[in-house]
């Protein structure tokens, strides 16, 4: 995304080189332009901060991420697994699991 780009809320983002979901948006005039108040939430696990409000447009390699959505399964080439496959794979993963449950 450009560097002009403002994030809409829900949006993800890489700020301070943490992930964080866009909360809210309020535009902010400052001296020679009009900026952005992003509020935003953490989503990495760490709980400080887990919320903070920063100025967008200040922010050093800030990354906006392309608004994720689900795939549309009607497609052929998309259906979902056989259930005795499926089956198969979680056995799979019972099997493998090494943390001795």
């Amino acid at each position: 995304m450009s560097e002009k780009s403002i994030p809409s809320s829900g949006q993800l983002v890489i700020i301070r080189n943490r992930p964080a979901r866009i909360i809210d948006i309020r535009p902010f005039s400052g001296y020679h332009s009009t900026h952005h108040v992003i509020e935003l939430r953490y989503c990495n696990g760490w709980f400080h901060p887990e919320t903070e409000s920063v100025i967008w447009e200040y922010e050093l390699g800030r990354i906006i991420h392309s608004k994720l959505y689900l795939p549309n399964i009607d497609q052929p080439n998309l259906s979902p697994d056989n259930p005795d496959v499926f089956n198969a794979y979680l056995q799979a993963l019972k099997w493998t699991n090494h943390c001795g449950c």
